[in-house]
């Protein structure tokens, strides 16, 4: 797991210091933007790691079924974090999307089947 966050830093502060002479947005970083790339990569780590680790103690077709609470943490950090304005559209979009993973995941918890 350390290899795998080593490696994540690396692309973060790689990925941001990359010069492109045709970019017309010149990017200037200072440490706190590094601090915050550091977060990211190792943040993105775990998120990485941890459907792998689950998979240890239940069926893959289980934990795949949850993934859309990815979506929801996102779209909820997207507005409390970053203070994104959300539309009617959106939220009915994310509602379907909930709601019909949440039958999927249900379902699967039920079944019988091995």
């Amino acid at each position: 797991m350390l290899f795998a966050v080593f490696v994540n830093i690396g692309n973060a502060v790689i990925a941001g210091t990359m010069y492109n002479p045709q970019d017309p947005i010149q990017y200037k970083f200072d440490s706190y933007q590094y601090k915050l790339m550091i977060i990211m990569a190792f943040n993105s780590t775990l998120g990485n790691m941890m459907p792998i680790l689950a998979v240890k103690f239940d069926k893959a077709s289980r934990i795949a079924s949850v993934n859309f609470l990815l979506v929801l943490m996102c779209y909820l950090g997207d507005i409390y974090i970053f203070g994104y304005s959300t539309h009617l559209l959106e939220i009915i979009g994310a509602a379907i999307i909930i709601g019909c993973s949440a039958v999927t995941m249900l379902l699967k918890y039920t079944s019988n089947t091995q």
